[in-house]
C-alpha cells in the first residue's frame, strides 16, 4: 500500500498509467461477506417487525458503511464513485421496473396502487424507496474516499481516532437539538450522509491501527455481549423514563443512535473471529446482499397492499401479523432478490467494464498532457 502512495507528496500520483489497470484488490473474506448477507436480512426485520426487540439489528447500516471503509483503504481506487454511479442507477431502473410490475399486478387483482402520482413516482424514479437513502450517502462518502483515506493513512493512529471519536460525538450532540434531523427531500434525511462517513472512517480506523486485536477472540465476545446489553438497557430506560423524549434519547433504536455504531463494530469483530474458508456459495450470498437491500422495501409494500387492515383484536394476534408479514416479507424479498440478481449483475458487469475503459482513457489522455507539459 505504500509502494503506491508517496509519503512525501499530498497529491495524487496521475504518473503512474498503470494505476488503474492495475488497482489494489483487497481478498474477499467468506465471514466478512457472510456478514453482509446477515446485515441484509437484519433490514428486512427493521422494516418488518420494528420495535424494540431488534436492538440487535440497528447496527446494519452503520456496518455496511464500516466494511466498505475497512476494504476500500486498502485499495488504490480514487474512481470508485464513478464504478459506483452506473450500479446505483441501474439499481434505481431495476426497481422502477419491478414497482411497475407490481402496481400493474395490484390494480388487476385488487384495484390497488403500489405508486400512485406523478410526484410519488418522481421520487421512486430519481430516489429509490426509502432505503435507498444509504446508496445515495455512499455515493457521496466514495467522492470523497481518495482524501479520507490519504489523510487516514497520513495522520497518526491517536489523531485519526480522535478526529472519528469527534465527528461522532459532534453528530449526536447536535441530534440533541435536532440540528442532524433536517428532513432533505422528504424521507432523506441529513443524518444519513453523517453516520455512513463516520462509520466508514471507523472501518478505515480498523483497517490500519486494529488488525491485532480481531485476535483477541474472547474480548471481542465480552464486548459484542456488553454492548447488546448496554442497548437493551437503553431501551428499556427509554420506555420507562423518557417515552416522550426526543428521538435522540432512543439511543439505540435507529441507524443514527448512539449505540449503533458500537453494534455495528461488535458484530464485525464477531464475523472477523469466524474461520470461514472460501466458499462461493457465501461469496453468492454476500453479492446478494446489495440486491435484499435495494429492491426488499418495493416488496414489502406490495405485501403490504393485500394484508394492511387485517384486524388485530388482542396482542398475541398482533405478534402472529406481526411475525406472519415478516416470514412472507423475508422469504418474497429473497425469492425477488434471486430473480433480479443476475440481469442486475449482467448489466453492471458490462456497463463496469465500459466505465474502467472510459477511466483508464481519462487517465493515459491526462498523463500525456502532463508529461507534455513537464517536457516543454
Amino acid at each position: 500500500m505504500d509502494q503506491v502512495i508517496k509519503q512525501n507528496n499530498l497529491d495524487f500520483d496521475f504518473k503512474d498509467k498503470s494505476k488503474s489497470k492495475a488497482i489494489i484488490k483487497s481478498k474477499r473474506e467468506a465471514n466478512i461477506e457472510l456478514l453482509r448477507f446477515v446485515l441484509a436480512l437484519f433490514v428486512v426485520i427493521i422494516h418488518t417487525i420494528g420495535g424494540p426487540t431488534i436492538v440487535f439489528a440497528r447496527g446494519s447500516v452503520p456496518c455496511f458503511a464500516l466494511i466498505t471503509g475497512y476494504f476500500l483503504i486498502r485499495k488504490q481506487d480514487d474512481f470508485r464513485f464513478l464504478r459506483f454511479i452506473p450500479t446505483l442507477f441501474l439499481l434505481l431502473f431495476l426497481n422502477v421496473i419491478l414497482s411497475l410490475i407490481f402496481n400493474l399486478i395490484s390494480v388487476n387483482t385488487i384495484d390497488k396502487q403500489l405508486v400512485e402520482g406523478t410526484e410519488e413516482w418522481l421520487k421512486l424514479i430519481f430516489f429509490g424507496t426509502n432505503p435507498m437513502w444509504y446508496m445515495w450517502a455512499i455515493l457521496f462518502v466514495y467522492i470523497l474516499s481518495p482524501f479520507i483515506n490519504e489523510g487516514m493513512k497520513r495522520m497518526s493512529t491517536f489523531s485519526s481516532g480522535f478526529l472519528i471519536v469527534s465527528l461522532f460525538l459532534i453528530f449526536q450532540i447536535s441530534g440533541l437539538i435536532k440540528f442532524s434531523y433536517i428532513s432533505s427531500s422528504g424521507y432523506y434525511h441529513l443524518e444519513g450522509f453523517f453516520v455512513v462517513l463516520y462509520s466508514y472512517m471507523f472501518g478505515a480506523f480498523l483497517a490500519l491501527h486494529c488488525e491485532n486485536f480481531f485476535r483477541r477472540k474472547s474480548l471481542i465476545w465480552i464486548i459484542f455481549a456488553s454492548t447488546l446489553i448496554i442497548s437493551y438497557i437503553f431501551v428499556a430506560l427509554y420506555y420507562l423514563v423518557y417515552p416522550n423524549a426526543n428521538t435522540w434519547f432512543q439511543m439505540a433504536r435507529s441507524n443514527h443512535g448512539f449505540m449503533s455504531i458500537f453494534i455495528a463494530f461488535s458484530f464485525f469483530a464477531v464475523f472477523k473471529t469466524f474461520e470461514i474458508k472460501d466458499n462461493k456459495f457465501i461469496f453468492y450470498l454476500g453479492a446478494l446482499s446489495t440486491v435484499i437491500y435495494a429492491f426488499h422495501q418495493t416488496f414489502i409494500d406490495f405485501l403490504d397492499l393485500y394484508i394492511i387492515g387485517f384486524l388485530k383484536e388482542d396482542l398475541w394476534l398482533e405478534i402472529l401479523y406481526t411475525l406472519a408479514r415478516f416470514a412472507i416479507a423475508m422469504t418474497g424479498s429473497l425469492v425477488i432478490s434471486v430473480i433480479m440478481y443476475y440481469p442486475f449483475k449482467y448489466l453492471n458487469n458490462h456497463i463496469s467494464r465500459l466505465v474502467n475503459k472510459l477511466i483508464v482513457k481519462m487517465e493515459n489522455k491526462f498523463n500525456r498532457v502532463n508529461n507534455k507539459t513537464t517536457i516543454e
